[in-house]
């Protein structure tokens, strides 16, 4: 079934659906994939990416074929019909091995709630910065490989869980490091036993303790006097 340029298929006996890919005749560059479809049974949630969805080298095999069985006209090349922009729902939970490999991406925010993340779901891109929202996953380490530009990988500094890991690229290795937080943010707080008392000292000027010696040396003067009556 097609919805907005994209084509799902019903997981069996569910209110679920995975993204297969792009709707026939859809030549959609900036995939935003939501949280839900509606259709005549109801609103299906969304919950995966299917292997091979988006495949640039896949999905051209196949228009090469219909192209030798006279199925579709004109040339199509990978460039015009890349993958640049990919919003992924909070919904999703997985995403397939190779389900945007080969496209134009130059920046990519994981959601949360995913936890599956294949082989070489993003290999071949032109990434430069990646965001994890969420825990660690059962994540390939390798699913950026080929994105020779890919330079930062960051992730939640309030969601720690099972970071740091470090990341193939083919050609090099990328560490993964917290983003989000302040310094006083993760400073822990101290805690007081009591309520803070200060004492202040208050100098006695010069002129004031001679005084105080006066007043003293007159009323002992004065006591004297009144014992010699």
């Amino acid at each position: 079934m097609a919805f907005d340029g994209l084509r799902y298929d019903v997981i069996e006996n569910t209110m679920t659906v995975e993204v297969t890919g792009r709707a026939p005749g859809s030549a959609v560059t900036a995939v935003s994939i939501p949280d839900t479809i509606t259709m005549d049974a109801g609103d299906y949630t969304v919950v995966r990416v299917k292997d091979h969805a988006f495949d640039a080298a896949k999905n051209n095999e196949s228009q090469s074929l219909k192209r030798s069985k006279g199925t579709l006209p004109g040339a199509r090349k990978t460039a015009s019909n890349a993958v640049v922009e990919l919003v992924l729902s909070s919904s999703i939970q997985e995403v397939g091995a190779q389900a945007f490999a080969g496209n134009a991406l130059t920046n990519l925010t994981i959601p949360e709630n995913i936890t599956t993340i294949k082989q070489g779901a993003f290999k071949n891109n032109a990434l430069e910065e990646v965001t994890f929202e969420g825990p660690f996953g059962d994540f390939d380490l390798a699913m950026f490989e080929g994105n020779g530009s890919l330079s930062k990988i960051t992730y939640d500094c309030t969601n720690t869980i099972g970071w740091p890991k470090t990341f193939n690229t083919g050609n090099t290795s990328i560490k993964a490091v917290p983003s989000g937080c302040t310094e006083s943010s993760v400073t822990p707080r101290q805690t007081s036993t009591g309520p803070e008392t200060s004492t202040t000292i208050h100098p006695v000027p010069v002129g004031g303790e001679r005084m105080w010696w006066f007043l003293i040396l007159t009323l002992m003067a004065m006591g004297g006097l009144a014992l010699r009556r």
